[in-house]
C-alpha cells in the first residue's frame, strides 16, 4: 500500500498544484476583463470542456485498463488509441463546423474556429497522462502536468493584460493546445512509443469499453454545465459569471478524487482474481475521500464569503449561495461506486445510470429556477448526482452480492465525521477573537484540519497516519540537515 499511497499523494499533489495553476486565470481575469467579458470567455470555456468530452469519448482513459491487464501490448494499445481520436475528433468537428448556423443560434458571440482548433489539439495525443499512470509513472505526469498547465496559463494571461479583448484570448488558448499538440508529436516519435500495428479485434474490445465510459462523462459535463447555460440563456453573461465563479468548487473536487481514483483503479483491474482485495482497496481510498474531502467541505461552508469575495472580488458576492450548495458535491463525490463496477469491465450500465441522472437534473431545474431563482440549477443538479449514486450502489450490490452494511466502510467515515464535529467549535471561538478576518480564517483552518485529522486518527484512521508520514518523508529530503 505504500507505493500506492506515495503514487497517489504525488498524482494528487501534483493536480492539486496544477489546479492551483490554473485558478490563477480566473482570478487573474476578473480583474483584467470587465463581468460581461468575462461572462463571454466563460461561456468559450464551457462549450470548450463539453465538445472536448464529445471528441474524446473516454478513450483516453481506457488506457488505464488494458495497459494493466495487457501489458505486452502497450505500443498497440496507445497507437490505437491516437488512431481512433484522430479520426472520430476529426468528424466530430466537421460536422461542428458544417453545422455552424445552427450553433450561433444559441451562441451570443461567434467563436467556432477557435473552439474547432482548441478541441482538436486538446484531444489529440492527450493520452500520455494515463499512459504514466497505468506504467506506475506519476512522477512524469506532475513535470508533463505542470508544465503544459504554465505554459497554456501564462500565453492567456499575456495576452488577457495586453490586448484585453476576449477574441484574442480564446485564440490564444487554442495557440497553447497546438504548441503542446506538437511537442508531444515529437516526443512519441523520439520515444518510438507508435506503431501501426492495429488490429480490429482490439479496436472493438476499446470502443465497448470506452464508448459507454465517454457517453457517461459526456452526459455528465453536460449535466454540470447546463446549469451555467440555462443561467446564461435566461439572464445573460454577468449571471453567468456570477454562476460560473460559484461552480469552481467541482474542478477541485474532481482532482483530488481523479487523482487517487486513477492511481486506484488500475490495482484493482491487476487484482481481478481478487474480488475481496479489489473490494478493500476501493473502501481504502473512499475513506481517504472523507479524510481529504470533508475539512475543505466544512470550512468553505463556514468561509463561503470570505473565500468568494477575497478571491473574486465584492463583484462576485451574489455567487456566494450557489457556490454553498456546491460544496455539497465534495461529500457525494466521496463516493464513487461505479469503479468498482468497471474493474470486472462492466461499462454499460454508466449510460442507463447517468441519463437518468441528467432527466432528473433538467427536470429539478425547470422547476426550482422559478421557485428559488439562481441556487436552483446547483440544488437540481446535486439532487441528480445523489440519485446517480443510490443507483450505482444498487448495482454494485447484485453484482458482488454485499449488504450496505458490508459495501462501504461506515466505521471509518464516522471517525472522519466525527475529527471533523470535534473541530468546529475552534472556528466560531476563532470569528469572535481580533484581528484581521482573512489572517484569522487561515489560522483557524489549519488548526481545524489538524484536529479533525488528529480526532480521526485517534479513533482508528490509520491511512491519515499513512499519509502524514509519507508526507513528511518527503518535506524531510528537501530539508537541509543542520
Amino acid at each position: 500500500m505504500s507505493g500506492l499511497m506515495s503514487r497517489g499523494v504525488i498524482l494528487t499533489a501534483s493536480r492539486l498544484s496544477n489546479f492551483a495553476i490554473l485558478m490563477l486565470s480566473p482570478l487573474l481575469l476578473v480583474r483584467i476583463l470587465d463581468v460581461a467579458d468575462y461572462g463571454a470567455y466563460q461561456e468559450f470555456m464551457i462549450y470548450a470542456t463539453v465538445f472536448t468530452t464529445i471528441c474524446g469519448l473516454g478513450i483516453d482513459s481506457s488506457l488505464t485498463y488494458f495497459l494493466p491487464r495487457y501489458p505486452n501490448q502497450e505500443r498497440e494499445y496507445v497507437s490505437q488509441n491516437s488512431a481512433l481520436i484522430l479520426v472520430y475528433s476529426s468528424v466530430c468537428l466537421t460536422v461542428f463546423i458544417i453545422a455552424r448556423k445552427a450553433f450561433l443560434e444559441i451562441a451570443s458571440y461567434d467563436f467556432v474556429l477557435p473552439l474547432a482548433t482548441y478541441v482538436f489539439c486538446f484531444v489529440n495525443l492527450n493520452w500520455l497522462e494515463y499512459f504514466w499512470i497505468a506504467k506506475r509513472r506519476t512522477d512524469l505526469v506532475l513535470y508533463y502536468s505542470a508544465g503544459r498547465l504554465i505554459l497554456r496559463v501564462t500565453i492567456l494571461l499575456t495576452v488577457a493584460y495586453v490586448t484585453r479583448d476576449v477574441e484574442k484570448i480564446i485564440w490564444s488558448v487554442a495557440g497553447a493546445e497546438a504548441l503542446r499538440l506538437s511537442l508531444v508529436a515529437i516526443y512519441l516519435l523520439k520515444a518510438n512509443l507508435l506503431t501501426v500495428s492495429i488490429s480490429p479485434a482490439r479496436i472493438r474490445q476499446q470502443l465497448r469499453f470506452a464508448a459507454p465510459v465517454g457517453l457517461a462523462g459526456l452526459m455528465q459535463q453536460g449535466s454540470r454545465n447546463i446549469g451555467k447555460l440555462f443561467v446564461g440563456s435566461v439572464l445573460g453573461p454577468v449571471a453567468l459569471a456570477y454562476y460560473a465563479v460559484a461552480s469552481y468548487v467541482l474542478p477541485m473536487v474532481l482532482v483530488i478524487r481523479g487523482s487517487i481514483a486513477d492511481v486506484v483503479f488500475p490495482e484493482m483491474v491487476r487484482t481481478k482474481s481478487n474480488a475481496h482485495g479489489a473490494l478493500r482497496l476501493w473502501q481504502r481510498s473512499n475513506i481517504v475521500f472523507c479524510f481529504l474531502l470533508f475539512p475543505p467541505f466544512v470550512l468553505l461552508t463556514h468561509y463561503a464569503e470570505l473565500f468568494v469575495t477575497t478571491l473574486f472580488t465584492e463583484e462576485y458576492r451574489p455567487a456566494v449561495p450557489v457556490f454553498q450548495i456546491y460544496l455539497l458535491w465534495l461529500i457525494r463525490r466521496c463516493f464513487n461506486m461505479d469503479t468498482l463496477l468497471r474493474t470486472r469491465g462492466k461499462t454499460g450500465f454508466m449510460l442507463s445510470g447517468t441519463g437518468l441522472s441528467v432527466i432528473m437534473n433538467l427536470a429539478l431545474m425547470v422547476v426550482l429556477y422559478k421557485w428559488l431563482g439562481l441556487i436552483g440549477p446547483a440544488i437540481a443538479y446535486i439532487s441528480a448526482e445523489v440519485l446517480l449514486e443510490l443507483y450505482y450502489a444498487i448495482l454494485v450490490k447484485r453484482e458482488f452480492g454485499l449488504s450496505v452494511g458490508t459495501l462501504v466502510d461506515w466505521k471509518g467515515i464516522w471517525r472522519v465525521g466525527a475529527g471533523c464535529l470535534a473541530g468546529i467549535p475552534l472556528l466560531f471561538v476563532a470569528d469572535q477573537l481580533p484581528g484581521p478576518e482573512l489572517a484569522r480564517a487561515a489560522v483557524a483552518s489549519l488548526a481545524f484540519v489538524a484536529i479533525s485529522w488528529l480526532v480521526a486518527y485517534r479513533l482508528g484512521v490509520t491511512d491519515i497516519g499513512r499519509l502524514v508520514s509519507y508526507a513528511r518523508s518527503i518535506v524531510g529530503k528537501f530539508t537541509p540537515l543542520k
